[in-house]
């Protein structure tokens, strides 16, 4: 998986690399495995999202297929959704989600613009179908006590977080949350916003930033949280270079030259992302997935993508915002939802060949 690129990052990241302000790390936390479901038994094309319920079972969706796998607590596949079709809870695909809310676990059909919410028994609650527009969902989470919140990107790339009483309910705000570069050549480089819901809040955010704005169900501010002792890896002189000499020599060999339209899509960020990805985390808390271009003086440094060898680290924060803890996860491991102390998330050794796993995080 962009093997020339790992080795540049690697080399280059490796030397020169500025730290952010040092002190005093948190507790190691543990994480211990608790299901694994293997890529065959799941039959997955694309695992694209995943949703945790208060028992512990969890809604697994493969977005291509498409399909909706429900696996229980002990990790073992026990429902599969994919009625194939254009009728009330059926796919023709690709779908986005799975979001769960009240119980209920709804998908985005964006082949159809339909929403489709089913119960824990698989049997379709409500159905609700949209106009068909170039503002599709992009990726869908439920609050808690009811509502859905999603992110669409226009043309321009401005990324817009939503928020309703559910599919066809009432919008409870819109909130323009930040841009995506269009940098579609190198993944897992570009800025991007970040959020995630924690109970019935939302944690906003970027990529490229440490620290997250809190806002209720309706849009209103509720304050921050995040560190603001870290540093950052500039995307910059050696790096970049490194960067545009891997696109160019996978796209069209070593020593080639990108076409004028490619060329314009390599829009750099400041520096390379200090955050992956943001979950809920046990206690109200928040969890934090580190990303490469962190760099803080005091925890390894942030996981690689591109890496497979390199361990996904967590950084674990308490409802009050403290930074409590950090954990690592085995090299390879996506995390995708959160619930309590339980992480879900996926080891995907390529495009079709996808395990799935859950791990349980524990406070020493």
């Amino acid at each position: 998986r962009w093997g020339v690129l790992a080795c540049s990052l690697a080399l280059v990241a490796g030397s020169a690399v500025p730290s952010g302000a040092a002190g005093q790390a948190p507790p190691e936390w543990r994480a211990e495995p608790v299901w694994r479901v293997a890529s065959d038994a799941l039959d997955a094309m694309m695992v694209s999202g995943a949703a945790l319920a208060p028992d512990g079972t969890a809604w697994v969706l493969d977005g291509l297929s498409p399909a909706l796998v429900l696996v229980d607590a002990a990790g073992t596949i026990v429902r599969r959704i994919d009625r194939q079709g254009s009728g009330p809870g059926e796919f023709t695909g690709p779908l986005v989600g799975p979001a769960l809310s009240d119980g209920v676990v709804w998908v985005y059909d964006t082949g159809q613009g339909m929403w489709s919410g089913f119960g824990p028994d698989g049997s379709l609650v409500e159905s609700h179908r949209e106009s068909l527009t170039m503002e599709i969902p992009m990726r869908l989470v439920g609050l808690e006590g009811g509502g859905v919140a999603f992110e669409v990107s226009d043309f321009d790339g401005a990324r817009t977080l939503a928020v309703r009483d559910g599919p066809a309910g009432a919008e409870r705000f819109e909130r323009v949350i930040g841009r995506a570069d269009i940098l579609t050549l190198i993944p897992g480089v570009a800025a991007t916003p970040l959020w995630t819901v924690r109970g019935g809040d939302l944690v906003v955010g970027s990529n490229q930033t440490y620290r997250f704005s809190v806002l209720d169900a309706r849009g209103a501010e509720q304050g921050s949280v995040g560190r603001a002792d870290t540093g950052r890896l500039p995307l910059d002189g050696e790096l970049r270079q490194a960067l545009r000499k891997s696109v160019i020599d996978r796209q069209v060999g070593p020593g080639g030259t990108l076409p004028p339209e490619l060329e314009e899509m390599l829009v750099f960020p400041d520096s390379l992302p200090v955050v992956d990805a943001l979950l809920p985390g046990p206690d109200g808390g928040l969890i934090t997935v580190r990303g490469l271009g962190l760099r803080d003086g005091v925890t390894p440094e942030g996981s690689d993508p591109l890496d497979p060898d390199r361990p996904t680290r967590l950084d674990v924060f308490d409802a009050s915002g403290a930074w409590v803890g950090t954990v690592s996860l085995p090299p390879g491991f996506v995390p995708m939802a959160a619930r309590g102390a339980l992480v879900v998330g996926a080891f995907p050794s390529d495009l079709f060949d996808v395990d799935i796993a859950a791990f349980r995080l524990r406070a020493p």
